[in-house]
C-alpha cells in the first residue's frame, strides 16, 4: 500500500503505537487536505480489533480511540470531545486529531478537562517530495519525473490537491479552478487564525515564510486585495484595523466566499451560506439584501454593491 511507503505516515503509525503501549493521550495538530483524516482510518483498519475510530458524539469507545471531528471554525467540537474524556476509565486512551491548531490556543481549549490529560502534540504537516512522489505514483503511474517535480511545485505536499492534479494532469494547465478553489477553501479559513510558527510546523510555509504551494499562493494573493482577516472569535480587521463589531458565523462565511471569488458573490451564493443548499427560492431577496446590508455597516475600509437581480460586489473604498 501506499501510505505504508510514505515516510509521515510511518512516523504516525509509530507514535500512535508507542501511545498505545504507553496507554497516554494524544493531539495530532493538522490542517484541511494534508491527508490527516486519511492516515487515522489507514491506522483504524491495520488495528480494527485494539484501535476504535470516532467521528461523531454519539459512537462506543473501545480502549485507545482515534477522535476525528471536523474541528476547523467549529469550536462546539471541543465539547464532544470533553464529553468522551469524561465518560473514559483509566483504561481509555485517546489520540485526537485536531484540523486547526489555533484551536489550543483558546480559552475554551485551555479551560478544557482533556488538555490538561495530554502527553504529546504532534503536528501532522504537508507531504515531503519523497512522499508527494510515492502518492503520485500509486495514482498515475505514467507520470515522468518532470511532471511529479511539477505537480509538486503546484501543491506544495498538500495532500488533496496532490491527487487532484495527479488525477487531472492531462488537463494541465487548465485545471478547473472552481475544484481547485473549493479544495483549498477550508485550508485558507484555517491558515487566516494561525501564525507562521504553526504554518512552518506543518510545511505549509517555508523559513522564508513564503508558501510552498504555488496555487494556494496564488489563491492568497488574489483575496490579499481584500485585506479583511477574520480571527476566530469572529472579530476582524480591514487593513490592520479591528472592527468596532464582530462578524455573525453566516457573515464571516459570505465575506469568506466573497474574497475567495475576487469580491463576487451571487444571491443563491447567499442564500445556499445562510439558509443551505437549494434553498434560495424559499426565502425573499429582501431577507438577502438585508443580510448584506448587516455586513455592509460593519465594514468601514470596504464597501458592498448590489448588482440588481445578481449578487453583490465587495469592493475597497478609495482614498
Amino acid at each position: 500500500m501506499p501510505d505504508d511507503k510514505q515516510k509521515e505516515y510511518q512516523k504516525l503509525k509509530v507514535l500512535l503505537d508507542k501511545h498505545r503501549r504507553m496507554n497516554s493521550n494524544l493531539v495530532v495538530l493538522t490542517m484541511p487536505g494534508l491527508g490527516g483524516s486519511h492516515f487515522f482510518k489507514k491506522y483504524q483498519e491495520e488495528n480494527k480489533k485494539e484501535v476504535v475510530y470516532i467521528d461523531n458524539e454519539d459512537q462506543e469507545m473501545g480502549f485507545f480511540n482515534l477522535l476525528n471531528f471536523s474541528l476547523d471554525r467549529q469550536p462546539q467540537q471541543l465539547c464532544f470531545i470533553e464529553k468522551y474524556l469524561k465518560d473514559s476509565g483509566l483504561k481509555n486512551k485517546f489520540a485526537i486529531l485536531i484540523h486547526n491548531p489555533a484551536l489550543t490556543k483558546t480559552k475554551n481549549y485551555k479551560d478544557s478537562l482533556f488538555s490538561n490529560h495530554i502527553y504529546e502534540y504532534y503536528y501532522l504537516g504537508a507531504r515531503s517530495f519523497e512522499d508527494t512522489k510515492v502518492l503520485i505514483k500509486e495514482i498515475n503511474s505514467s507520470l515522468a519525473n518532470s511532471d511529479i517535480e511539477k505537480i509538486y511545485q503546484l501543491s506544495g505536499g498538500i495532500a488533496q490537491i496532490t491527487k487532484y492534479l495527479a488525477i487531472n494532469w492531462k488537463s494541465y494547465p487548465d485545471f478547473n479552478q472552481t475544484e481547485i478553489s473549493n479544495i483549498l477553501d477550508p485550508l485558507v479559513r484555517v491558515i487566516h487564525e494561525n501564525d507562521n510558527d504553526d504554518l512552518l510546523k506543518l510545511g505549509i510555509i517555508n523559513q522564508d515564510n513564503q508558501f510552498v504551494s504555488q496555487l494556494l499562493k496564488d489563491k492568497l494573493t488574489i483575496n490579499q486585495e481584500f485585506n479583511i482577516v477574520i480571527n476566530f472569535d469572529l472579530s476582524f480587521t480591514e487593513e490592520g484595523i479591528k472592527g468596532k463589531e464582530n462578524f455573525s458565523q453566516i457573515e464571516s462565511q459570505i465575506i469568506e466566499k466573497m474574497k475567495q471569488n475576487q469580491g463576487n458573490i451571487t444571491k443563491e451564493e447567499v442564500s445556499d451560506i445562510k439558509w443551505g443548499d437549494g434553498k434560495y427560492d424559499d426565502y425573499s431577496d429582501q431577507a438577502i439584501n438585508k443580510t448584506m446590508r448587516r455586513i455592509n455597516e460593519k465594514l468601514s475600509l470596504h464597501t458592498i454593491t448590489t448588482v440588481p437581480k445578481i449578487g453583490f460586489i465587495l469592493k475597497k473604498n478609495e482614498c
